[in-house]
């Protein structure tokens, strides 16, 4: 691949990644964090493909990040220290999400955003009503892990080290 073939990937996809934030309008501490988001994504990623090997490719991970902020409506920084920041710090939760709106309420930081982002897109899944406790626990449990999984690059990947410390 040529040098010029890759700096205008790169540009296609921080144009698209500009263009997507100022259509959404949101305000400028939203699109501060998410641009860092997608800087920090965009520096580890080739380093963290190198290491886990079975990811998808780093422009269609960004792509999808891109769309899910496409089909977001609205998205609510929360300060840790006020009182509704706190009740998340209290319950152990980072956002809040309605899906019929599509609206994000999330704490100041890239690792909340990105999975706030990718719990948005949570993928409605039908089991059969023979399932029983399966049908209620089993897709939420695949989703779940498809989003942890999905923010492991900003959680627990640092260039070339893992972050392995318990929480």
């Amino acid at each position: 691949m040529r040098k010029d073939d890759i700096l205008s990937k790169f540009q296609s996809s921080n144009n698209k990644i500009e263009d997507t934030l100022y259509k959404k309008g949101f305000d400028s501490n939203i699109k501060n964090l998410l641009l860092s988001m997608f800087y920090n994504i965009s520096s580890s990623y080739n380093d963290y493909a190198r290491i886990k090997v079975n990811v998808e490719n780093k422009s269609q991970f960004i792509e999808d990040i891109i769309n899910i902020i496409e089909k977001c409506n609205k998205i609510e920084l929360i300060r840790a220290s006020s009182e509704e920041g706190m009740e998340f710090i209290n319950s152990g939760i980072t956002s809040k999400i309605d899906y019929d709106l599509k609206n994000i309420k999330v704490l100041p930081t890239e690792k909340a955003m990105l999975y706030a982002l990718f719990k948005l897109n949570d993928t409605k899944m039908q089991l059969d009503e023979n399932d029983g406790i399966l049908k209620i626990s089993l897709p939420e449990m695949l989703n779940e892990g498809r989003d942890i999984n999905n923010v492991e690059i900003i959680r627990d990947f640092n260039s070339w080290s893992w972050n392995t410390i318990p929480r």
